[in-house]
């Protein structure tokens, strides 16, 4: 008899022991995360949306270079505590991190963020574009954007790079002089020299972690310098494939106009029904071909945009389209007014159809949820006359009963292939590979007269969403939020850029406001004395016509200190005690002190501040200059009112 293969392995070893047959081996495997879909995703500019990816945390103290640590995880150990990589700055950190996910397939970046760590928070940041940088030159002077320091966007730098003194083991480093030690000035260091030339950057063990702790650069040596317990580097990468781009031409009209709301793939051995009505079964990431037009691609999964199916609304028309063999091969339009996004799909919604009976015979089921006990669902079907005799147009099968829908895994996506209803047994039915739903939406009445050309750049892209204009008696917040007291008409100049004529009333387009959808940016103006004085412009990716008023959303505003100062209220309800609306201020403590850059005084306040006891409201104040003013101050004027535009994707 031969020998087991275990026996003569032990043998041929000359070892003599207890050997024993397994059931099996088993391989596991261990994937490094894409940099595309990481797993580390955090709202670090308070903006309600988690989109900033850690890329790596620089531990003081810890003994180890961060330099190294950052240029090829030399020193940084492959497990670490997780709040090395988390916000949660109460829990001990003993090592560096590096996501070399991120690091080593640096790509799409779109913006990179140092943040400094302090006592268990973050007390200074800084941002850089990322569009066109490696990992090592995006920390410079050409690719800064902000910073918590007001002073660096002008000021001379001798160092600002991630190496930067060598000789003296200075990194991630933004100085602005060397003069001898009591005198070197800059903002930020990482001192890891093991053997520190200067008084200043000796701290017990490297990495020394130090910055500047006011608003502008300091002496190291006698300034307002703190160490800190960490930086840390976040990353936020250009929006996915689908925001714009969920919008095409389905139809070749040249017009982008149908937006991708659902995807139903045939074969994949989840519910398409289940998948439509709540996303279940749907993976949190999808390939790119299950959202887009590229049927020659691999999908294996259905898709569901949550945001167009959860936010139905202003839906002018529904258009279904049948994918087979890599092109679409029939399409239904319906109409969406007045519709659900359940019940669009019926007989009396339709407007056109590639079967050219389908309107003018009967129909035993024509909806999405079908037929219940059969499991048929976006069920368009004639007659029910046992299996052999069953007729109809196009049916998603999920459970198989008759013969004809047994051919392949479930769902199973059947249409008649002709210009007719077919018998499912022995018609002209093909299986499909995929059912796509669009959404259409209307222009919205007005267009062309509420777009308008705010920054004068010869495009009319920009749409009157509100105007709130003072001394009207009436709440501006009320009247953006819900509409109270706008009456329905209101004067031409309310509803333009006429700002010279006459308004006594706010303004809401309401069509603008309670269908906020696809909204790329949004525009605050702020009008005195007939023209357009201050803007504000935020990002309007992902918000509601109520959140996008917030610090985290800015991207450039006529103040330029409005980012880089820290805030105790940024929003539309602002301050509902002190009736302080669409409200950006720095400090309201104390009336005579009290400071920022835009305020609603919302109600007659007898026995409010000064400056804002007047006979009317609402009081829109805002600073005249190009940074923020106290409310009592001449620096900051009364305007006539406040205008709010938005910008669509396109």
């Amino acid at each position: 008899m031969k020998k087991n293969v275990l026996e003569r392995t032990t043998a041929r070893n000359g070892q003599k022991g207890k050997v024993k047959k397994a059931d099996a081996i088993i391989v596991f495997l261990r994937y490094t995360p894409s940099p595309a879909e990481p797993e580390l995703l955090f709202d670090i500019l308070g903006s309600g949306r988690a989109d900033w990816r850690l890329a790596f945390r620089a531990t003081a103290h810890v003994g180890a270079s961060a330099y190294h640590a950052y240029l090829d995880a030399k020193n940084a150990p492959t497990l670490t505590q997780r709040a090395c990589k988390t916000l949660d700055f109460g829990k001990p950190c003993a090592s560096h991190y590096r996501n070399s996910a991120i690091l080593d397939n640096w790509s799409n970046i779109h913006e990179v963020l140092v943040a400094v760590v302090d006592y268990g928070k973050i007390v200074k940041k800084a941002r850089f574009r990322g569009k066109g940088t490696t990992y090592l030159s995006w920390f410079g002077r050409h690719e800064y954007l902000d910073s918590s320091w007001t002073d660096l966007v002008k000021e001379k730098t001798n160092f600002f790079s991630i190496r930067a003194d060598d000789r003296n083991f200075r990194r991630f480093f933004i100085n602005h002089l060397y003069a001898g030690c009591a005198k070197d000035i800059g903002w930020l260091v990482v001192a890891e020299n093991l053997r520190p030339r200067c008084s200043w950057e000796k701290n017990g063990e490297i990495p020394v972690i130090k910055y500047a702790t006011g608003h502008t650069k300091e002496n190291w040596t006698y300034g307002k310098v703190k160490f800190a317990d960490a930086i840390l580097i976040f990353v936020k990468v250009f929006p996915p494939r689908g925001f714009p781009e969920e919008y095409f031409d389905v139809l070749g009209s040249g017009t982008r106009d149908w937006r991708l709301a659902f995807r139903g793939t045939a074969s994949v051995g989840k519910s398409l029904f289940l998948a439509y009505l709540d996303g279940r079964g749907i993976p949190a990431v999808v390939k790119p071909a299950c959202k887009n037009l590229d049927f020659k691609w691999p999908c294996d999964s259905h898709y569901r945009n949550s945001h167009a199916l959860d936010n139905w609304s202003n839906i002018q028309e529904v258009l279904v389209a049948i994918v087979d063999d890599g092109v679409v091969v029939k399409t239904i339009r319906f109409s969406g007014r007045r519709s659900t996004f359940l019940n669009w799909f019926g007989a009396h919604f339709i407007l056109e159809s590639p079967w050219a009976d389908l309107r003018k015979v009967k129909q035993n089921f024509f909806s999405i949820r079908g037929d219940d006990i059969n499991h048929r669902r976006f069920f368009i079907n004639n007659q029910y006359a046992g299996c052999e005799k069953d007729i109809g147009w196009l049916v998603v099968v999920e459970r198989s009963r008759c013969p004809w829908e047994k051919d392949a895994h479930t769902p199973i996506i059947k249409y008649a292939a002709g210009q007719t209803r077919e018998n499912w047994t022995k018609g002209q039915f093909r299986n499909a590979d995929a059912i796509l739903v669009f959404l259409k939406y209307p222009p919205g009445p007005g267009l062309p007269e509420e777009y308008f050309d705010v920054l004068e750049c010869g495009l009319k892209e920009w749409r009157l969403a509100f105007r709130g204009t003072a001394g009207v008696g009436t709440s501006v917040y009320d009247a953006y939020v819900e509409g109270k007291n706008v009456p329905a008409l209101v004067q031409p100049a309310c509803k333009t850029m006429n700002w010279n004529q006459p308004c006594h009333s706010h303004y809401r387009n309401s069509d603008a406001l309670d269908n906020w959808f696809n909204v790329h940016e949004v525009l605050l103006g702020v009008v005195d004395g007939g023209s357009l004085v201050k803007i504000v412009r935020f990002d309007g990716h992902y918000t509601t016509f109520v959140n996008w008023f917030d610090q985290g959303r800015y991207l450039k505003s006529s103040w330029s200190d409005l980012f880089l100062q820290e805030t105790n209220f940024f929003s539309l309800a602002g301050d509902p005690y002190e009736s302080r609306r669409f409200f950006m201020s720095f400090t309201s403590d104390a009336c005579a002190k009290a400071s920022g850059w835009l305020v609603a005084v919302d109600a007659l306040k007898p026995k409010g501040c000064a400056w804002e006891k007047t006979g009317k409201f609402p009081i829109l104040k805002y600073a005249a200059g190009p940074k923020l003013a106290r409310w009592a101050s001449e620096k900051a004027r009364d305007a006539d009112a406040i205008v709010v535009f938005i910008k669509y994707a396109k």
